[in-house]
């Protein structure tokens, strides 16, 4: 049934419509109506459509902010975020500005509540009860400038603290902004009520500073009628998330059908290139699927391969930077090869970078992209590589050979930080090519061993931290030459192991190869701009750590 027309919540300067919806039904009819072939005035309308929810949601979430900000004595925090903050992937934010009669502690952090059953009263005494249990590290980590800030972001948190100014009564008239924090939500935070809070101190002895307002999160998944923490005041927000989330849903089935298909189309490629081994065992799953309990298989096969592609990050890296013998160079790893997870092989397409590096550090390097998503989001630091220059033109006397590489996986130098950095590949091959260079050339790069977590760049006016990162990278290329020298550590022995133990996989590991190809293309869905929670997509916001930014104002 449409939903009856809107009615402002306040009375406006001037007279202020809200856009209809079209009801749910309507969109069930649409959905049911379409083929999957999409054309753009049909994907230009779902796209409105969404946008539309989203909007008139907020619209509603920002009538029922009562309280902007919240203070204390010494400190204040507004909230510049909406009330309602939908789940949008690794870049799901909430900004807020610290403001201080005195300077922030240097050991303040930043921690995420959640708000349960009893409320802002609850919230309260467990703060001064000093209980965090259950809250959520969300410090950010990254210190950005003003101008890394969209320009409508930067105006409206420059709104927001001109008319706190105004307003401020009491303590709060002395209290000026010190800090402007653009939090990561992660993945981990379920649908419910929320708020950040400013801590100082370490383990029991944490000092509980501000707490910000109380906001929203929500997703398009059943979850989200779920009203724990909803307050009388915050009741119709809730109307505005269900109509949202019945909206949000229709778009994720109707863009799911499609996805679906290009899944299955590219399954059946993957398929038809797998070698035959591969093909036999899966006409023999098909054959003997439920005469043998091959279904038990399958389903084995498919949870094996989504947990050897996300747990596998889990190594220890320490545990391969072992120097022997106490030797000026450490050699990593033992003398019969690299251990688990490594090797992995993958390709890159040599582009064009900033040169940073090289006018630095004197070091040239090859920055990858089209780099699978399962290795940068996976790996990251410093690695021992081989790497091998596939043929192109005007590179015949280079390609085809394997060469020394020192690989840096990490988010790119110089770029501007964000709430959730994605990692870029580089490229140190350890050769002098007299000068030549591979753009648009494919590397193909063997990980063998990591040899330490990523140093972030040296500022441009700290030539002493210039100078060390040079030395460190030299080290870096010393031992990889130390430790690639040995005989069980060449490329074409690694390789053949690889093919041998390739040869002599058991059906069920054969089984989780080909499904773990089709997951893969799975987890490439972005359900998230949807704002669809997945379970592939919250392993993978893991990766990215407590991300977000800050700035000092």
């Amino acid at each position: 049934m449409p939903l009856p027309p809107n009615t402002p919540l306040a009375a406006p300067t001037e007279a202020r419509a809200l856009r209809r919806v079209q009801s749910s039904s309507a969109l069930s009819i649409a959905a049911a109506s379409d083929g999957p072939e999409l054309s753009e005035q049909q994907q230009a309308a779902t796209a409105s459509r969404w946008k539309t929810a989203l909007e008139e949601a907020q619209f509603v979430a920002g009538g029922l902010i009562s309280r902007p900000s919240e203070s204390t004595k010494h400190y204040s925090i507004i909230r510049h975020s909406h009330l309602l903050v939908w789940y949008r992937g690794p870049s799901t934010s909430v900004s807020m500005t610290i403001l201080s009669d005195k300077p922030l502690p240097a050991t303040r952090t930043v921690w995420l509540q959640e708000k349960g059953y009893s409320g802002n009263v609850g919230m309260a005494f467990k703060a001064m009860v000093r209980s965090t249990a259950g809250w959520l590290d969300v410090t950010p980590v990254r210190r950005a400038q003003p101008e890394h800030l969209a320009p409508v972001d930067e105006r409206g948190i420059q709104r927001d603290l001109e008319r706190f100014s105004r307003k401020a009564a009491g303590r709060a008239r002395h209290h000026v902004a010190r800090e402007t924090h653009v939090v990561r939500i992660p993945a981990a935070a379920s649908d419910g009520y929320f708020r950040l809070v400013v801590c100082t101190g370490e383990g029991s002895g944490r000092k509980i500073l501000c707490g910000s307002p109380v906001f929203r999160i929500a997703s398009t998944t059943p979850d989200a009628a779920v009203v724990r923490g909803a307050s009388l005041s915050t009741m119709p927000l809730e109307v505005g998330v269900k109509i949202a989330t019945t909206v949000g849903q229709q778009v994720a089935k109707k863009y799911m059908g499609v996805a679906g298909m290009v899944v299955q189309n590219r399954a059946q490629k993957l398929m038809l290139k797998a070698p035959a081994a591969v093909k036999r065992a899966g006409q023999a799953a098909h054959v003997n699927y439920h005469r043998y309990g091959m279904a038990d298989a399958v389903n084995e096969a498919w949870k094996n391969s989504e947990l050897s592609r996300h747990d596998s990050q889990q190594w220890d890296m320490k545990q391969h930077l072992q120097p022997q013998h106490h030797s000026v160079v450490p050699i990593i790893g033992p003398n019969a090869g690299p251990e688990l997870p490594f090797p992995v092989k993958f390709e890159g397409k040599v582009v064009p970078a900033s040169g940073r590096s090289t006018a630095q550090l004197g070091v040239p390097t090859a920055n990858l992209t089209g780099v699978p998503d399962e290795i940068t989001t996976r790996f990251g630091g410093v690695f021992a590589a081989w790497a091998m220059v596939l043929p192109a033109k005007g590179l015949s006397d280079i390609a085809n050979d394997w060469f020394e590489a020192v690989v840096t996986i990490a988010p790119p130098v110089g770029a501007a930080p964000t709430v959730a950095m994605n990692s870029g590949v580089c490229v140190h091959i350890a050769h002098d090519f007299d000068g030549a260079t591979f753009f648009n050339a494919k590397l193909r790069v063997l990980l063998m061993a990591s040899l330490h977590a990523a140093s972030g760049p040296a500022p441009d006016d700290d030539p002493d931290a210039a100078a060390h990162l040079a030395r460190l990278h030299v080290r870096d290329v010393m031992t990889t030459q130390a430790s690639l020298g040995r005989e069980s550590w060449s490329p074409h022995e690694t390789i053949a192991r690889m093919e041998a133990i390739r040869g002599q996989r058991a059906l069920p590991d054969m089984l989780t190869e080909a499904t773990g190809k089709v997951w893969q293309q799975v987890d490439r869905i972005p359900l998230h701009w949807a704002g669809v929670r997945s379970e592939a997509g919250a392993r993978r916001d893991q990766m990215y750590g407590n991300g977000g930014m800050w700035i000092a104002r």
